[in-house]
């Protein structure tokens, strides 16, 4: 594994991860990349985005060379990139959010230059050699379970979305939050809101908000989770 300076800019999208284990990253590993992992890398070709945020709020101005560390994620932004996580760990990866969120572009707007390059240099690891992540996907996952029992977590959430692909998915989701987490979501969405059949399945078990994931009416959702 290979040190990471401490002086490296660590973006606003990993937030939720100590300074403390953000130390190395292992250029050997190549598994696929998931929702969450952070990757050390290399600006290599500057497009849209020229800067970065850090978790503190500060804007870094970036160039070609910048190193830093970045968070493997999706995005839909109409005015700007649709992006997704790649199926492999692929050499160069596109920067579609100044939070520091990287990917694969597969939409953008006319109206913007092409996505900033960033060169994968390796994954970011602990002493152990595990790949470094924030949120996991899922509240079996144990890194989850383990966050939403955090009272630091806890007392930033403001709104509570639960995603999850169908009806049978929001069920069950809903009483594991609140059996193992006293936690109430304030709105369902994900790939489950994307279906008539779905919606209606969760109609007749909740009266909880269902948002769409394509929703792009702004006063729609603030009115959901505002």
């Amino acid at each position: 594994m290979v040190k990471i300076k401490s002086n490296c800019i660590i973006p606003s999208s990993a937030f939720s991860i100590p300074n403390s284990l953000i130390k190395q990253y292992d250029d050997s590993i190549k598994k696929p990349p998931e929702i969450g992992d952070l990757v050390f890398g290399e600006v290599s070709n500057l497009g849209h985005h020229r800067q970065i945020e850090s978790r503190s709020g500060r804007m870094h101005t970036i160039n070609i060379g910048t190193r830093a560390v970045f968070v493997f994620a999706n995005r839909y932004a109409p005015d700007q990139f649709e992006g997704l996580v790649p199926d492999s760990l692929e050499e160069h990866i596109d920067l579609y959010s100044r939070g520091g969120v990287v990917g694969e572009v597969k939409v953008q707007n006319q109206l913007i230059g092409v996505a900033t390059k960033v060169r994968v240099l390796g994954y970011v690891c602990d002493a152990e050699g595990k790949v470094i992540n924030t949120f996991a996907d899922g509240i079996f996952q144990r890194e989850t379970a383990a966050l939403l029992q955090m009272p630091g977590v806890r007392e930033r959430i403001h709104k509570l979305i639960f995603c999850a692909p169908d009806s049978t998915a929001v069920f069950g989701g809903i009483q594991i939050l609140k059996d193992q987490f006293d936690l109430t979501p304030d709105a369902i969405s994900g790939l489950c809101s994307s279906s008539p059949l779905a919606v209606r399945e969760i109609q007749g078990f909740s009266d909880l908000p269902i948002l769409q994931s394509m929703e792009k009416d702004f006063q729609k959702i603030f009115n959901i989770i505002g």
